[in-house]
């Protein structure tokens, strides 16, 4: 980093004097360096040392530059450090990045990182990409293009805004007067609905009237038809009871013969049966507790 001089009252003067440098190695196919990392310092003999010592000391927990010094010096190969441009008290200002950006732009993979920024080799990469597509190798006239661009952008884009808002302007004065002839087309619905339901109102009270006066004059005949259907389910219930009886009659009259009770022969038998389908027909049995008695007959009558 570069040396910042402060005077006797402990405010800041000025930089010391110093280097924009990177290290790299020689490429032994080539014969060409290539570097891996840029930085500044005021000190550049103790920067060197500073950088042997991190990357003897490295491990995977070190920045990239300090891994890459570590690995090179494990495999033999050597790297060196060189200037690239000096700077005097005005400081390094912007010559760091502008150097950067000028070996990414050559094509270098650099190991710099920003410190609390995951991504920023990331972006200044694509920052180079955008620069060679654009022929810009200068940083500092990739930046100024790129501002510009950005205030033409932001002029366009407040042109846009007030395009925007002109146009809104108008919609809003076409909207309030569609509004306007709408509350009048909506009032003078108002008023012709208000007059309908008056006379739906009207026609709704006298059909409301007629149906009670209806249902009044018909009550007679309804609660006629109710007491006829209430006697009528009082005879179906007192026709199962009877039905009941008579099945019941039947099955005792059916066993008799193996009881051997009071009923002996079977002529006696027969004429019971006879007896018992007369009063069966006489007190309008169920067809199925007669069809059952003519059964039990013809089955008597068969065993003569």
């Amino acid at each position: 980093m570069a040396k910042k001089i402060y005077n006797h009252n402990g405010e800041f003067a000025h930089y010391a004097p110093g280097i924009i440098y990177d290290i790299g190695i020689i490429d032994p196919t080539t014969n060409t360096r290539i570097p891996f990392y840029v930085g500044e310092t005021s000190d550049p003999a103790g920067r060197l040392k500073a950088h042997q010592r991190a990357g003897k000391n490295a491990d995977d927990e070190s920045t990239l530059v300090y891994q890459t010094i570590r690995a090179l010096d494990d495999a033999g190969i050597e790297w060196t450090m060189e200037t690239l441009v000096k700077f005097d008290k005005e400081g390094p200002t912007d010559l760091e990045d502008e150097w950067i950006m000028k070996h990414l732009y050559s094509g270098y993979k650099l190991k710099n990182m920003k410190k609390g920024n995951a991504n920023w080799m990331a972006e200044r990469e694509a920052c180079a990409v955008d620069m060679r597509k654009r022929s810009i190798s200068s940083y500092r006239k990739y930046k100024e293009v790129i501002t510009q661009e950005e205030l033409d952008r932001k002029h366009a884009e407040w042109m846009l805004e007030e395009a925007k808002k002109t146009e809104k302007e108008k919609r809003l004065l076409r909207a309030e007067e569609v509004r306007l002839q709408l509350e009048a087309e909506m009032a003078k619905d108002r008023e012709e609905r208000i007059a309908k339901n008056r006379s739906h109102e009207e026609r709704v009270a006298k059909i409301k009237a007629d149906a009670e006066a209806r249902w009044e004059a018909e009550r007679p005949a309804r609660e006629a038809r109710l007491q006829a259907e209430a006697q009528e389910r009082q005879a179906e219930e007192q026709r199962q009871i009877e039905n009941a009886k008579h099945l019941e009659m039947y099955k005792k009259s059916k066993n008799l013969s193996k009881r051997g009770k009071n009923i002996n022969t079977l002529g006696e038998q027969i004429t019971l049966i006879k007896q018992m389908i007369l009063v069966y027909q006489n007190n309008h049995a169920s067809p199925l507790v007669i069809d059952q008695a003519i059964a039990r007959l013809e089955e008597l009558e068969s065993q003569i």
